[in-house]
């Protein structure tokens, strides 16, 4: 089963492109994949950040 894909289109410094685009290319990845892994990686790790934050404020009985 394969997950609908949505166009985003997003403006980021051309260097920091230019490195993705390079850093890809010699790894033999697509961009496309690159940048939904770093953000589902990103968003796992908000996540637990706050759930941790929420777990703190808990008051301890």
């Amino acid at each position: 089963m394969s997950t609908k894909k949505i166009l985003m289109g997003s403006r980021i410094p051309e260097p920091l492109a230019l490195e993705l685009r390079e850093y890809c290319k010699s790894h033999g990845i697509l961009m496309n994949h690159f940048v939904s892994e770093a953000i589902k990686e990103k968003l796992k790790k908000i996540k637990r950040s706050e759930e941790k934050t929420k777990a703190e404020k808990l008051p301890m009985n």
